[in-house]
């Protein structure tokens, strides 16, 4: 089964100038995709056709990277089929633009903004769909939201706020840290126990690339590793914890605040805090290199929407691993 990680995957590998991941190799999983079985001469969409938004936007930007007119193209007619069938498509009809622009269609790029400008401000049924769209949450990430919206917010048994907690952590050297101490930046936390099994060291790894891959952003980003035991904490793990924040947490507590998807477990996923202290995201259990670079690039907007207001370089208020 095609699916848009397998070509987030060769992409990535085609900017590393892997030779196996060619542009025909990358047109093999891109044309099922966009033309019923594969068939550039068909009239039918392909897999798209069922896309949500999140899922169309993650294709669109993938097509525009190709940099093949037809190809864009078609991810054009995509993306604006689904605008018909979902009317108000603010970020959708944003990708349209964008791929317009990138194929110099400029014209028709600036009917795309014009419309864009004159559609009403988001309506709740679109924040409603978007939290169904993210496995049920949604996170202001504007430091002083409007009333109105906070209001409407707090109305939503669909759309969760689950700030930082008041909780008692120890260092390594079993020095108490309060949790809060974190605020300030941005989190990405894994959690796992003090032996760290094999899916916890794959956890660490792709936690320290996401971070390194930020390049000038990684400064605004916290790698954190919370401990949910009291065993002693393996020697050879240091060099992997290098630079990060640990602190032991309670279990029981930890998941008063952090929870998995259904029916998995805490350990099994990768989970971002906002420097407000708002837990707002996990990633997919498990997660791989395909999917670590789908992380990425949702941190990177993340990073872009608040950097009005979110500076680098702060001083992290938690303790480093020694």
């Amino acid at each position: 089964m095609i699916s848009i990680a397998h070509l987030q995957h060769l992409q990535s590998q085609r900017q590393l100038r892997n030779p196996m991941a060619t542009q025909e190799a990358i047109n093999e999983v891109l044309n099922p995709l966009l033309w019923d079985r594969g068939d550039r001469t068909a009239d039918g969409f392909g897999a798209s056709a069922t896309f949500d938004g999140t899922t169309l936007g993650n294709m669109s930007g993938l097509a525009g990277m190709t940099k093949d007119p037809i190809v864009i193209q078609r991810a054009i007619a995509a993306t604006e089929a689904y605008c018909v069938r979902n009317p108000n498509s603010l970020l959708e009809l944003s990708a349209i633009g964008n791929m317009q622009k990138s194929i110099e269609q400029y014209d028709a790029a600036c009917q795309t903004f014009e419309i864009m400008l004159a559609m009403p401000a988001p309506r709740v049924s679109m924040l409603a769909a978007y939290a169904d769209e993210h496995d049920g949450r949604l996170t202001c990430i504007d430091p002083a939201p409007k009333a109105e919206f906070q209001a409407w917010m707090a109305a939503q048994r669909r759309v969760t706020h689950v700030p930082l907690p008041s909780l008692q952590a120890l260092t390594p050297e079993a020095v108490g840290v309060e949790l809060q101490s974190l605020r300030g930046q941005w989190l990405l936390i894994s959690v796992g126990g003090a032996a760290c099994d094999p899916l916890c060291e794959q956890h660490l790894y792709l936690q320290r690339q996401i971070r390194e891959s930020l390049g000038k952003d990684k400064d605004r980003v916290e790698r954190v590793g919370l401990i949910d035991d009291l065993a002693p904490l393996r020697q050879a793990l240091l060099p992997a914890l290098h630079d990060a924040t640990v602190l032991r947490v309670d279990a029981a507590a930890l998941r008063g605040w952090l929870a998995p998807a259904a029916g998995r477990a805490l350990p099994e996923h990768l989970y971002l805090v906002d420097p407000m202290g708002n837990w707002m995201m996990r990633f997919p259990a498990t997660l791989d290199k395909a999917g670590a670079a789908s992380a990425k690039r949702d941190l990177e907007r993340l990073l872009r929407a608040s950097g009005s207001w979110d500076t680098p370089g702060r001083q992290s208020t938690g303790a480093a691993a020694r």
